[in-house]
């Protein structure tokens, strides 16, 4: 038996996930720390702080190690600032 720790030690990369609603599929893109940091041009302890404030949208939970914000959450955020 594969232990869970073992299983999720080094998970693939997501770079998209599949979303439903209103009867049809969309796939959007999950941007990782580094990407957002590129986007937005802050950095990794304002993001944190920022996200702490509820001044930036939090991110998804990947793994159990890893997270990501979708990208149509990041471009809302950069539009509406």
């Amino acid at each position: 038996m594969i232990s869970r720790h073992k299983f999720f030690r080094n998970p693939p990369s997501v770079s998209s996930c599949q979303t439903f609603g209103q009867g049809h599929s969309m796939t959007e893109k999950i941007l990782r720390c580094r990407e957002v940091q590129e986007i937005i041009g802050l950095s990794r302890s304002t993001i944190y702080r920022m996200i702490g404030r509820g001044d930036f949208p939090p991110p998804q939970k990947l793994g159990l190690r890893a997270i990501g914000w979708r990208e149509s959450a990041i471009s809302e955020w950069v539009e509406g600032r």
